[in-house]
């Protein structure tokens, strides 16, 4: 015979069943209240990396227009209310070497230059350098250290060499034998454009870069462009010694003259006009970067080149 619950044990009971349902009740709220956040958080973000990209395009907008000078206060900016800001950084892009200008003149002296400054050996700075014209130009007759289209249809490679100029500077990875400078620099990209009109800026290049080519050494190279600089230790400011003509800037850096000084000119220009202008937005805990390589002529810039990338801080 079954025994009836005592008023007392209904009353137990039913606490147990509100407590229950509290408890469910409360990781529902939890759960709730997490996803709430998350999508907070998430919306937060959003905004965050749009508004960053943003800054970024506005100091990239003020840094194309032609009347902006290098050194304009209007090309940093911080709003503290809305935690946001932007900085640009405009140089010639010509402070790279133009490899493809480099190959076509076949300026051998200069890459092998380059490649031994990186720490190869001569007979590896000169098959790189053969393997690099046969990259570029029309021809199929291998250079005599080089690769034509045999070497490569050996390593099972059926469409190289591209026989014409570099398009993408990640395509010098291809060349054989450019895993030993890739190597040795990792920065090498920070040597190379495909942008620039040529010559390398004898200005405002970096003095390892203008030792390179001038054949000097650096630290002549570091002396020369700290006058070039001025006191304030800046480029494109009042106190710059910009010198009229590339021999004459040659000649103050104490550059081999003689026989090599029209071949060592050859390869500099007093002035790059092609800019390439690095513009960084933040907003909170984002920060979005441009790259783009601007021609600033006449009323509407020509943008040769655009890349743009967002991250958020750690």
């Amino acid at each position: 015979m079954m025994q009836k619950n005592t008023p007392h044990q209904q009353r137990g009971f039913a606490l147990v069943a509100v407590l229950w349902v509290i408890l469910i009740l409360s990781g529902i709220m939890v759960a709730t209240l997490s996803l709430v956040k998350v999508e907070a958080d998430t919306v937060s973000n959003e905004v965050n990396s749009y508004q960053a990209l943003m800054e970024a395009h506005t100091g990239l907008s003020y840094a194309v227009h032609p009347g902006i000078e290098r050194d304009d206060p209007i090309l940093a900016a911080e709003n503290p209310e809305y935690d946001a800001a932007y900085k640009v950084l405009i140089s010639p892009e010509a402070v790279r070497f133009n490899i493809n200008t480099i190959l076509q003149r076949r300026d051998k002296a200069l890459m092998r230059n380059i490649f031994k400054h990186w720490g190869m050996e001569e007979n590896e700075a000169s098959s790189l350098t053969d393997a690099l014209i046969d990259w570029v130009d029309r021809g199929d007759t291998a250079e005599l250290n080089g690769a034509e289209k045999s070497w490569y249809e050996e390593q099972g490679f059926t469409d190289r060499p591209y026989n014409g100029p570099f398009t993408d500077i990640e395509d010098m990875r291809l060349v054989k034998g450019f895993w030993a400078a890739e190597k040795l620099r990792s920065d090498w990209r920070d040597w190379f454009t495909l942008r620039s009109e040529g010559g390398l800026d004898i200005h405002e290049a970096k003095p390892e870069l203008i030792a390179v080519a001038a054949e000097i050494n650096v630290s002549e190279a570091e002396d020369y462009q700290a006058e070039v600089k001025g006191d304030d230790g800046l480029f494109a400011t009042e106190d710059d010694r910009n010198y009229p003509s590339v021999d004459a800037a040659l000649t103050a850096m104490a550059s081999p003259g003689g026989n090599r000084r029209a071949a060592i000119a050859a390869r500099f220009v007093t002035k790059g006009n092609i800019l390439r202008i690095e513009s960084v937005g933040r907003s909170g805990n984002f920060q979005a970067s441009i790259i783009a390589t601007v021609q600033r002529q006449g009323a509407k810039p020509n943008i040769l080149d655009y890349q743009e990338r967002i991250s958020e801080s750690e």
